[in-house]
């Protein structure tokens, strides 16, 4: 995996509220209790990339980024999220570059 990416799962709309405060007048209202988010973190090149990730990509970002094997990880996202689409996230994740080493 990226050794610049990190995901991370909030009680909180951790994502939400910082886009929120991005604006000088930011429209609406922000809901803080609003259901927390799961947030991928990355560099991939120069600018920092944050985005919303599901429950299955999360725990397949965290099976991958444990070391445990691709099996294990995809089992874990379809745990999380039955309907968990392996190989689009896969192919999404390598696109990316989040995903960029691949072992035997």
């Amino acid at each position: 995996h990226q050794p610049t990416a990190r995901a991370f799962c909030s009680p909180h709309p951790i994502l939400s509220i910082w886009e929120f405060c991005q604006s000088a007048e930011p429209e609406g209202e922000l809901d803080l209790d609003a259901p927390g988010e799961c947030v991928l973190f990355a560099r991939p090149r120069l600018d920092v990339v944050m985005r919303r990730v599901s429950l299955g990509e999360y725990a397949f970002l965290q099976g991958i980024c444990h070391g445990v094997n691709f099996e294990t990880a995809a089992q874990a996202a379809l745990q999380a999220e039955p309907a968990f689409d392996v190989a689009r996230n896969f192919a999404k994740l390598v696109q990316e570059e989040i995903l960029t080493g691949f072992y035997l």
